[in-house]
């Protein structure tokens, strides 16, 4: 831009405000003139970044189209406008707090790099502009330089701290783009968060949600084909990012290529809030405490009802390991047995007790011991309760959760029970047993509600394969028994499960006053018993978080072949209806000594809640 045409904009602005201050006839079209000098140039930018900065302590809100058109283009590629740049934002936030809303959305709008074929044409095609005026700046260092300013403008102006949520919302990456642009996003407003306690809650929500809607589009069975050894781990080390796909390819080639996206995605947000949390809970006890409720109020909110969702779940997990297993587990159990929840909430509630304490190697043997005797005690009452009643109603979902709950947790965690018991007491004859005496699992499986049908089948029968390896043949007999069973109250549940199955199928008629909530309370209570919410965590660099945390599947009691009947194949890696065929071999077996247990071992949630919070 030459003086002359830098002379002519400058008393295009001294006119139109001259216009203004007397209301003259001439102020619109000064201003229509203004507009139009906008350059769209990139070589012109600066000269306009300057002239605005002089003006900007006499712009007012009757100039905001003006302004949002100025920080429409996109200075990220022009390093010698930086300065001038960072100068114009900084006059306008004095000018006026009303152009900050503006400048923030500008500013987000610039962290996360856009697909390539969505970005404005760079200074590159500019031959007026040198190789020194034109300096390729690095996403990294974009993104940081953004940060910096929005939090130096709301630390200053901190009543438009709020301002921050909307254009937050609105320029977060689409699940479709690079894991590059979640990455510098999700990184940039959890730094934000930090600064900002005000609007930590809202960001860590939406955080989560975003992840939410990756993880229940993410498919663990990508096809078919032969994979590499390690296939089941998502491998999110891409050259460049299928943001648009290659539409020459196969369909089913175009499928696996979005789902490496969508877990590479996954991926980076999961590490970034791992990350995050580490970060806060080495703090001090303090921040550490509010981090955790905050996340378990995000848990209840968004995360408990949420069946499809492989992953984000392990936000829950892994915050627990910082001594929270306990308020973690109190309130999962408070929930399952409150009779006022829903059905679904509490199966729900009991599916999470049963899987938290199965795979986190850091939750407390006492604690799983008093989780299991609580289930137990319940649905013994439970029983008695309904005793002489058959009629299938709601809640005896509830009571079959419940019972899965046990046999799932008793699969897995039995052994280190035993061990516990046996070193705490000095007993060596406490054995399995005592244990499955004590939680009269005899009366719970011999009951009328049949739970050997009413609980996935996988879990039942790798169960009562434990209990034949245990030489325990009572409980295996029973389960065998009950499983072929044809009780009235196994009639009437097969028939409302069939009922359920054509309300939920497509092709069915549906009454039009059944709601969508309640049409996904149906679809949700038929898919719950095959939901175990800490199977395998399978992102490969978020994994580095949870792996040393985690319990693996001891496959030293593996299934019959019946147990695959319906999976056509032998390989249990590649069967993912359920939790116990996920897990890698390991090496260790379940002991086979014989034991009693003692119930006076079991913990106290109220009590350890009430010290901790002293």
């Amino acid at each position: 831009m030459d003086q002359r045409q830098k002379e002519k904009i400058n008393d295009l602005f001294l006119c139109y405000f001259e216009q203004k201050r007397e209301r003259g006839e001439m102020q619109q079209i000064y201003y229509g003139q203004l507009m139009t000098q906008v350059p769209t140039e990139p070589e012109y930018l600066e000269t306009w970044m300057l002239i605005v900065t002089k003006y900007a302590p006499r712009f007012t809100m009757d100039e905001v189209s003006l302004i949002e058109k100025v920080l429409k283009y996109d200075y990220k590629g022009i390093y010698k406008c930086i300065d001038s740049f960072d100068s114009m934002l900084k006059a306008l936030v004095v000018a006026g707090e009303a152009f900050i809303p503006l400048i923030f959305s500008h500013l987000f709008s610039l962290i996360a790099p856009l697909p390539e074929e969505d970005q404005e044409p760079t200074a590159k095609n500019h031959s007026s502009l040198t190789s020194l005026d034109f300096q390729e700046l690095a996403p990294e260092w974009i993104a940081e330089h953004c940060t910096h300013i929005i939090i130096e403008i709301a630390r200053n102006y901190p009543s438009y701290t709020p301002h921050l949520i909307k254009p937050l919302k609105k320029f977060f990456p689409h699940k479709s783009f690079s894991e590059q642009a979640h990455q510098l996003y999700v990184e940039s407003i959890l730094l934000i968060s930090e600064a900002f306690e005000g609007v930590r809650e809202a960001i860590i929500a939406l955080i989560v949600n975003k992840m939410l809607a990756v993880d229940i589009d993410i498919q663990l069975d990508l096809g078919e084909e032969e994979e590499e050894e390690d296939s089941s781990m998502f491998d999110v080390e891409m050259e460049s990012s299928p943001y648009d796909g290659d539409k020459s390819l196969p369909v089913q080639d175009q499928a696996k290529r979005t789902q490496v996206l969508l877990a590479s995605n996954l991926d980076t947000m999961m590490y970034q809030i791992l990350q995050y949390i580490d970060r806060i809970c080495k703090r001090s006890p303090q921040e550490r405490e509010k981090v955790f409720g905050l996340m378990l109020k995000i848990f209840e909110k968004s995360i408990l009802h949420s069946i499809k969702c492989k992953f984000t779940q392990y936000l829950l997990f892994y915050i627990c390991k910082y001594d929270y297993s306990t308020q973690f587990l109190a309130y999962l159990m408070n929930t399952a047995l409150d009779s006022l929840k829903p059905p679904i909430t509490r199966q729900l509630c009991f599916a999470y007790a049963s899987s938290f304490c199965s795979r986190s190697n850091y939750t407390p043997i006492p604690q799983t011991l008093y989780c299991l005797n609580l289930i137990s005690q319940w649905c013994c009452a439970y029983i008695k309760n309904q005793s002489g009643q058959v009629v299938v109603s709601d809640s005896d979902d509830a009571f079959f959760a419940a019972v899965q709950a046990i046999l799932y947790t008793l699969c897995f965690r039995m052994e280190a029970m035993v061990d516990f018991l046996r070193s705490t007491s000095g007993d060596q004859s406490v054995s399995s047993l005592s244990i499955i005496n004590s939680l009269e699992l005899r009366f719970i499986l011999s009951s009328h509600f049949n739970p050997s049908q009413g609980c996935n089948q996988s879990v039942v029968r790798e169960f009562s394969k434990f209990m034949s390896d245990q030489h325990i043949d009572e409980i295996a007999d029973l389960i065998q028994q009950q499983s072929q069973s044809r009780d009235s109250y196994s009639v009437l549940r097969r028939q409302k499960q069939t009922h359920t199955e054509m309300q939920l199928n497509p092709g069915a008629h549906r009454n039009d006053r059944q709601s969508a909530h309640e049409y996904q309370a149906l679809l949700s209570s038929t898919n719950v018993n095959s939901f175990f919410p800490f199977d395998p965590f399978l992102l490969k660099h978020s994994s580095a978080f949870i792996d040393p945390l985690y319990i693996k599947w001891n496959r030293s009691f593996s299934f019959g072949e019946d147990a695959f009947e319906d999976s056509g194949t032998e390989d249990a890696d590649d069967h993912f209806s359920s939790s116990f065929e996920c897990d890698s071999d390991l090496s260790s077996s379940y002991g086979d000594g014989m034991m009693s247990f003692t119930p006076e071992f079991s913990y106290n949630f109220g009590l350890e809640l009430a010290k901790r919070r002293q």
